[in-house]
């Protein structure tokens, strides 16, 4: 996996295979409990315009829905540095017309680079849930975590801004202060790893994911910015996953008034958090095992989709008019979403195919 990076150029080999092909390539390792035939033709039409050679060697994310029988799963192509899904929506955006959200997505592709922020992005497309006759425009999802090889790393609030700006989105003052405030809550060593936005959900927010903090810090965190949601159930639901869990970490949804009353429990396998993209990619199955057959034990997690995700990871050789490929499948992290209403859980999982060497 190591000598094929994702997002990698050169895709003169694969340039003729479409985005149908290249996904009947991975939908043989993926399971119909996660994602059955309707729920690749919804998630074909919804980024129908991208092409397939764009997505080769590139990381595809899957978000499934644990709790919900449905098979059917949002998508999430990660971008890096001037890769050639990168420079497909700079073109994009080049003729689009002026003042609209594909020529300001692709504006702001065109600043990404290797060794500067932002070098790396993470889209979603909503698939579930949507009507078939609406496409709403994808979302965008930034780390800023310093790295010594990245250069000019915003603090989180001045990303809310910058992702407001490559969304199309009017800047809002009420909305940057709530996400600061939520920064200036954190305990010590407490830090934003994530930044992001879905322009088309509704009410106006912020996704800040939170990490480097211990379980028993959170309700003082919680109490400290207002949220409004069920804080004991958190702590339950924490206390209770890290029975199985070595790392964890926060999802907030924070508008201009403040954070949402849901927060998502990100639980994964590594200890210190679930976000060193080093770290998740070369889990395998064992590592997920225990804590997904807890999610089905405690009743937040359907048996079906539960077993087929835990047989999600994996590395396999197929045959191809290309030549022989590799599919590669891990598992990116779950998601235990808490509120009031319940607590719904998710699963992430990433797929790359290239070319075998």
């Amino acid at each position: 996996m190591s000598s094929e990076p994702a997002c990698a150029g050169g895709v003169s080999a694969q340039a003729g295979v479409g985005l149908r092909e290249l996904f009947g390539f991975q939908q043989r390792f993926i399971s119909e409990a996660l994602l059955d035939e309707s729920g690749w033709e919804r998630l074909l039409d919804r980024i129908r315009d991208i092409p397939g050679p764009a997505l080769m060697r590139n990381l595809s994310g899957f978000e499934f829905r644990l709790s919900e029988p449905e098979p059917s799963a949002d998508f999430g192509p990660d971008v890096s540095g001037l890769c050639p899904l990168a420079r497909w929506y700079i073109e994009q955006g080049r003729a689009a017309p002026a003042g609209s959200r594909a020529a300001a997505l692709g504006a702001f592709m065109s600043q990404m680079s290797d060794d500067a922020w932002p070098s790396s992005a993470l889209l979603e497309y909503d698939v579930y849930g949507v009507p078939d006759d609406e496409r709403p425009d994808p979302g965008l999802y930034l780390s800023v975590v310093n790295h010594p090889a990245i250069a000019g790393v915003p603090a989180a609030g001045d990303a809310v801004g910058i992702i407001a700006d490559a969304l199309g989105l009017p800047r809002d003052d009420d909305e940057r202060q709530s996400v600061e405030r939520l920064c200036e809550a954190l305990p010590d060593g407490g830090f934003v790893n994530l930044i992001g936005a879905m322009p088309d959900r509704g009410i106006r927010a912020v996704r800040v994911q939170v990490d480097g903090i211990d379980a028993a810090q959170v309700p003082g965190l919680l109490s400290r910015i207002g949220w409004s949601g069920p804080i004991r159930l958190v702590e339950e639901t924490l206390a209770d996953m890290l029975t199985v869990a070595k790392g964890f970490s926060l999802a907030f949804d924070v508008a201009a008034e403040g954070p949402l009353p849901h927060v998502g429990v990100e639980i994964g396998p590594l200890q210190g958090g679930i976000t060193s993209f080093d770290g998740w990619l070369r889990t395998v199955r064992r590592d997920w095992q225990p804590l997904i057959e807890h999610l089905m034990d405690t009743g937040l997690c359907l048996r079906p989709k539960g077993e087929a995700l835990i047989a999600f990871p994996g590395r396999s050789q197929i045959d191809t008019r290309m030549g022989a490929l590799i599919v590669y499948r891990a598992i990116a992290g779950l998601k235990i979403a808490v509120s009031h209403s319940g607590r719904p859980s998710k699963g992430y999982g990433f797929t790359v195919v290239f070319q075998a060497s």
